[in-house]
């Protein structure tokens, strides 16, 4: 069986803070929601906030590195002066 990796979304990160609150074991929160043990322990690693595991928090925080890891894309057909321009003229804007 190939192994492929979806990650994380909002439910499950509900279901881990409850299991959590009623003292699951992070493997049991595995099995229940058809996930590796590490996969849960590292999610509460990664998102705890004053060692406690909040859901909402947890998913902003991984979107967050979601967006940062990213690599930007790239400007087809375009020049670097027409890429300047556009540029200056999006930052102008900003600032009225």
């Amino acid at each position: 069986m190939p192994r492929t990796y979806e990650h994380l979304n909002r439910y499950e990160r509900e279901v881990i803070a409850q299991m959590l609150k009623e003292k699951y074991s992070l493997s049991q929160i595995g099995r229940h929601l058809g996930r590796s043990p590490s996969t849960i322990w590292r999610e509460f690693r990664r998102n705890r906030v004053r060692g406690r595991y909040y859901p909402r928090p947890a998913n902003g925080l991984a979107q967050s590195r979601l967006q940062l890891a990213r690599k930007p894309q790239k400007v087809m057909g375009a020049s670097k002066e027409q890429v300047e321009t556009l540029l200056a003229k999006y930052l102008v804007s900003r600032t009225d």
